[in-house]
């Protein structure tokens, strides 16, 4: 069996870099881990919006700051959204391309003959498991933070400064207090070489 070939187009990435390779294991962990810790600070800048009038006024003193601040967690989660959402399809096909070759081995192995090539199918099949399980897990992983991170942007996209795009004000906001605080299959024959070539097609598998 020979592996399909790997193109993967590239959205519009505008000012920020969304990397050619999409990631896996670890390093697509960190990415997660990542947009979680951007979901909970939208969520936490949007518990300490103050009521504004629509005129702009309001009790709290820092209230622009305090959306400005908001508008900026928003955007950092929009742009980690869009490029989960683009390593999307090719984590699908990962998932689709282990099921496949798990599917292949499984096949090849009815029609072994030798037992030198039987055990080194038994450890393709054990590596491709493997491959499987993280696969699934990647997918999975960034399947649950976006479908979180969309929830939580949709209600932040409602929660906007009325009459402007907010801006920083003085001073840090870290200086500044919270609005509560501020508005109260095939067969293979001949020996062990004629035997290894379907599992040799695969490819690495570990």
């Amino acid at each position: 069996m020979v592996m399909e070939s790997e193109q993967i187009a590239q959205p519009d990435k505008g000012s920020r870099s969304i990397p050619n390779e999409v990631p896996s294991g670890a390093q697509l962990r960190e990415e997660v881990a990542r947009t979680s810790k951007l979901i909970d600070q939208l969520e936490s800048a949007m518990t300490k919006l103050p009521y504004v009038e629509e005129t702009g006024s309001s009790e709290c003193p820092w209230a622009e700051d305090l959306y400005a601040q908001k508008e900026e967690h928003e955007e950092e989660l929009t742009f980690e959204v869009t490029k989960l959402q683009y390593y999307l399809p090719e984590l699908e096909k990962r998932v689709s391309r282990c099921e496949k070759n798990l599917q292949c081995i499984e096949t090849d192995s009815a029609t072994l003959t030798t037992e030198q090539t039987k055990e080194c199918y038994s450890e393709a099949l054990e590596a491709q498991r493997k491959q499987y399980r993280e696969a699934v897990q990647d997918r999975d992983a960034v399947f649950i933070v976006l479908a979180k991170a969309e929830a939580v942007l949709a209600v932040s996209r409602t929660r906007k400064y009325p009459g402007k795009i907010p801006e920083r004000q003085s001073p840090p906001l870290g200086a500044m207090p919270s609005s509560s605080q501020s508005s109260g299959g095939q067969s293979h024959s001949g020996g062990p070489d004629g035997e290894m070539t379907g599992l040799m097609s695969l490819g690495p598998l570990g």
